[in-house]
């Protein structure tokens, strides 16, 4: 080999030597940065829920709910609340009152637009006894509703905030639910006349919603042709963390 051809392949070398030293710096740099910016938005996610939960749940609030939830996510377990469950709840000691809350998914008609949504059925004045968001802002809330009374919330005037209004006090939605019968999909419907519109909740709530739909816990048990509830909403007499973990035991 030529005297030329072995320095240029020790130059090369050298160069080669850099560049690789070079690309390892840059990615040693990137995985820093990437890593600084991942806890930078891990941190402000959890700031963020943190405040979200302490703005919209009460500590004197517990819910028995159907579905476990865990690392790999929730699932039914293997006993269901009925309805009635809330008297049996009712009696514990601590206990201030319960509401049973059911909930289906539902395809809502307001006429010119129609939307997939959850709808809510629960007893209007144990719910607002529990839920202190639970007020309207137009309209009111009956303490006897008609079966066909519906009460939204507020994002549901205007769900893209651009003026665009799609429902409001004294206008018919229709809900249609679509479930199987044997081997077939019957689609019930169900006319309702929105009496509330509540004021507006923001942010994260265990309660009501902006988006939220709510229907005559009766009525949902008609519509719905069960007594079987999602989750029973439970206010206690204290906030005290003692009191609070006693009284979810004995529930």
């Amino acid at each position: 080999m030529k005297s030329k051809d072995v320095f240029s392949f020790a130059f090369g070398a050298v160069r080669l030597r850099k560049m690789r030293a070079g690309l390892t710096i840059l990615g040693i740099v990137i995985g820093i940065a990437a890593i600084v910016a991942l806890t930078s938005i891990t941190t402000g996610l959890q700031v963020t829920i943190t405040s979200e939960l302490g703005a919209g749940f009460s500590s004197d609030t517990v819910t028995v709910s159907t579905q476990s939830f865990g690392m790999f996510g929730g699932g039914s377990s293997d006993f269901t609340l009925l309805v009635n469950d809330t008297d049996t709840i009712n009696e514990i000691d601590g206990v201030q009152t319960s509401a049973a809350i059911m909930s289906k998914s539902v395809m809502l008609d307001f006429g010119s637009t129609e939307l997939p949504l959850s709808v809510t059925g629960v007893d209007y004045t144990a719910y607002a006894s529990i839920y202190s968001s639970f007020v309207a802002e137009e309209g009111s809330i009956p303490e006897t509703p008609a079966n066909d009374s519906v009460v939204i919330g507020s994002r549901l005037t205007d769900p893209w905030d651009n003026g665009t209004v799609l429902a409001e006090v004294g206008d018919t939605i229709l809900i249609s639910w679509t479930h199987r019968v044997g081997l077939e999909m019957v689609e019930e419907n169900y006319t309702a006349e929105v009496v509330a519109v509540l004021e507006e909740i923001g942010g994260f709530s265990m309660g009501p919603s902006d988006l939220g739909l709510y229907i005559p816990l009766s009525t949902a048990q008609s519509f719905f042709d069960t007594d079987e509830v999602n989750s029973i909403a439970v206010k206690l007499v204290s906030d005290d963390e003692e009191f609070v973990e006693t009284v979810s035991k004995a529930i």
